[in-house]
């Protein structure tokens, strides 16, 4: 049997091969932007069709193809995808500013400039423009005008803003899904944990109510606990007493908790027995900010402490405990506060270090957000399933702008600040026809091509739109999708934060240069 050869497509073919299917993929994503996106409807594995609203999920709908014009989509696909991950907002506006420099620079290697020199260049630009865009900063509006800015849904746009009020700069809101058509929220005070009874056996009566205790002493164990050991009389005498304890564990299984049962069952034993829903590390890292946040002392046998020589003295207190609904909350816990700061400050320069690795750096955030002991949730629900997928990516997206403006600030949105960094671009080019000019004309080209998207989504003349913006020289100025005119985003609310603003130039700049440097595809 004769195996089928591999095919090589080399040189102009090669980039024609990528570029083609690529720009197809972009003009899907590029129906999204604006205030007037549009959703793309799709076929589904089962059959039936699904609408997908959101850049990354338009590219990865669109990827599904197989072959060498598969590579081009697949790799979008995937920038988009971390793009979402790691900035939480801007794949729509990555991929059109892709798609205008992927364009220009085709045209320019057409044109006869070589691919690597120009892909070289291209990058050497792209350092210039984050310096051009820092200068673009604008003080930011209210929280709620971002959030508007950021979503097309305002009541969606409105409990966030008013969620991350409520919890404050250093306070965490988690986005859950929900079956019921609205949104509802919660919020509370103190340290929250995630957290599962360790046992069926220490359920409620009636189950699924909740277990709430005043004046709580709190024991920490980064273990699995199968004997107390010495401990046992401790937790007798708590029984006596009529104290509370809440033992947090890894686990607790065997000797120790037929103990804990027996005593609640014949001595009334006031207790609360649980383990974090996280695993592994992540366990032990959760279960050491309980420590701290409660000012209990973590037994663990890395720092050889034993439950045999736990003293009473190293148990934690909090004002309350309430257990409900896999969540348990520590009303002012009695860590030190110096203590607790110095943890938050830690854990967030960690978060700083991993930016680019979403989940650690998200587990990280809300760590230290927790630390702060302000907390809300928002549960959210649409009326059909893509419905609520689209609301939650939206509120996940709009919590993420307003973090990322109020750390970073604001430029004005819509694609007005681009194009302003894009007149400097051109303004900035060498007076030569070499490859060097040809970077900037690909760079500039990418800048407008979002502020030019929106206006053709909107029914505009992009050329109009584009001469309005060219013709202002105040950062301050935006373009309103909605009228066509200019305005002032305070007035207007139509602000990007500039964090993600130059993280998606970057990564277009980027991602353009790699892909205009292709030479030759191999497909098996």
């Amino acid at each position: 049997m004769v195996s089928k050869q591999p095919r090589v497509l080399i040189g102009a073919e090669a980039r024609q091969c990528l570029l083609a299917p690529t720009l197809r993929s972009i003009r899907a994503v590029n129906c999204s932007l604006g205030p007037h996106g549009r959703a793309v409807v799709h076929d589904t594995a089962s059959g039936g069709f699904g609408v997908a609203s959101d850049g990354s999920i338009i590219a990865q709908e669109i990827a599904d193809i197989a072959g060498p014009q598969s590579l081009g989509p697949r790799i979008l696909e995937e920038i988009l995808f971390d793009t979402r991950r790691d900035l939480g907002d801007g794949t729509a506006r990555l991929a059109c500013s892709l798609g205008a420099m992927l364009l220009e620079g085709h045209k320019q290697i057409a044109a006869g400039h070589s691919a690597g020199r120009l892909a070289d260049e291209i990058l050497r630009v792209g350092r210039l423009v984050q310096d051009l865009l820092v200068g673009q900063a604008c003080r930011a509006p209210e929280p709620a005008a971002i959030a508007n800015t950021a979503i097309n849904d305002a009541r969606v746009a409105t409990a966030v803003s008013d969620a991350l009020a409520r919890v404050g700069a250093h306070g965490v809101v988690d986005i859950k899904e929900q079956l019921q058509h609205g949104i509802t929220s919660e919020f509370g005070i103190g340290y929250a944990l995630d957290a599962a009874l360790v046992s069926q056996l220490l359920e409620p009566n009636p189950p699924a109510t909740a277990v709430e205790f005043d004046e709580v002493f709190v024991l920490v164990v980064d273990d699995i606990v199968s004997d107390f050991g010495r401990l046992t009389p401790v937790l007798e005498g708590f029984a006596m007493r009529d104290k509370a304890l809440a033992v947090v564990a890894r686990d607790v299984i065997g000797a120790a908790l037929e103990g804990i049962v027996r005593n609640r069952n014949e001595l009334g034993l006031r207790i609360l027995v649980l383990k974090p829903k996280d695993v592994a590390t992540r366990a032990g890292q959760v279960l050491e900010d309980l420590a701290v946040a409660t000012g209990a002392t973590l037994i663990s046998i890395d720092v050889g402490l034993t439950l045999n020589n736990t003293k009473p003295s190293m148990l934690g207190r909090a004002k309350r405990v309430r257990f409900e609904g896999g969540r348990a909350v520590f009303s002012e816990p009695a860590g030190k506060r110096d203590v607790i700061d110095q943890r938050r400050i830690r854990l967030l320069a960690e978060a700083d270090k991993v930016k680019n690795l979403a989940y650690d750096r998200e587990h990280l955030q809300r760590r230290a957000g927790r630390l702060a002991g302000a907390w809300g949730e928002l549960g959210i629900g649409g009326r059909t399933t893509h419905d609520t997928n689209r609301r939650v990516r939206d509120a996940r997206a709009a919590i993420s702008c307003l973090r990322a403006a109020a750390s970073s600030g604001v430029v004005a949105g819509g694609g007005s600040a681009l194009v302003r960094v894009a007149s400097d671009v051109r303004r900035s080019a060498p007076a030569n026809s070499g490859v060097e000019r040809a970077a900037y004309r690909c760079v500039a080209a990418g800048l407008d091509a979002v502020a030019r998207q929106i206006s053709v989504n909107s029914g505009l003349d992009s050329d109009r739109s584009l001469a309005l913006l060219r013709g202002t020289e105040s950062p301050s100025w935006v373009l309103d999708a909605n009228t066509g005119e200019l305005t002032d985003l305070n007035t207007a609310g139509i602000v990007d934060p500039l964090s993600i603003t130059v993280g998606v130039v970057a990564r277009a700049i980027s991602a353009a240069a790699s892909m205009l440097r292709v030479d030759a595809l191999v497909s098996k």
